[in-house]
C-alpha cells in the first residue's frame, strides 16, 4: 500500500487540466510524425521510379503542368524536380521527421511539431519551385517558422 502511494502521484496527473494538457501534447506528436512519415515514405516512392541515367542539363525528373496564377505579371504555378533539388527535397524529407524523434520530449511540443511541419513544406515549396515569384512565397512562408523555433527554442 506504501508503494502504491508513492507510485499514484507520478502515474495520474495533478489536475484534469494536465491530463489534458499531456493527452493534446501527445496527440500533436503523433499527428506530425505520421504527417512526416507518410511525406518520407511518398517521396521515397518517387525515389525508386527515376531513371537517375537519363536527367540531363535542364530536364526536370518530376514536373507539373503550368498554371498561370497572375497571368498580367507571367506568374504561373510550375514547380519540379531537377539534378541539383531533387537531394534537397530527399534530404528535407529524410531529416524532419528524425529532428521530431530527436526533439521527442520538448517544451510546448504542441507548438514545436506543427512549426516544424509547416517549414518542412514550405521549404519542399522553395525547392521545387520553377517560377520566381512561387520561389518567393515559399522562400517567405519558411521565415515564419523558422523565426518561431528559434525565438523560443534557441
Amino acid at each position: 500500500m506504501g508503494l502504491l502511494l508513492l507510485i499514484l502521484p507520478r502515474v495520474l496527473p495533478e489536475s484534469p487540466a494536465e491530463g489534458l494538457i499531456r493527452v493534446s501534447r501527445n496527440i500533436s506528436i503523433g499527428v506530425a510524425l505520421a504527417i512526416a512519415a507518410i511525406t518520407t515514405m511518398l517521396f521515397l516512392g518517387q525515389v525508386g521510379s527515376i531513371d537517375w541515367t537519363n536527367i540531363t542539363q535542364g530536364g526536370y525528373v518530376l514536373q507539373n503542368e503550368a498554371v498561370d496564377l497572375i497571368p498580367a505579371i507571367g506568374v504561373t504555378w510550375k514547380v519540379g524536380a531537377d539534378a541539383l533539388s531533387f537531394p534537397m527535397v530527399w534530404l528535407t524529407a529524410i531529416l524532419i521527421p528524425i529532428s521530431m524523434l530527436v526533439e521527442w520530449d520538448a517544451k510546448r511540443g504542441h507548438l514545436f511539431f506543427p512549426l516544424l511541419l509547416i517549414m518542412e513544406g514550405a521549404l519542399l515549396g522553395v525547392f521545387v519551385a520553377l517560377d520566381l515569384f512561387v520561389f518567393y512565397v515559399f522562400w517567405e512562408l519558411t521565415l515564419i517558422p523558422m523565426f518561431l523555433l528559434i525565438l523560443l527554442w534557441g
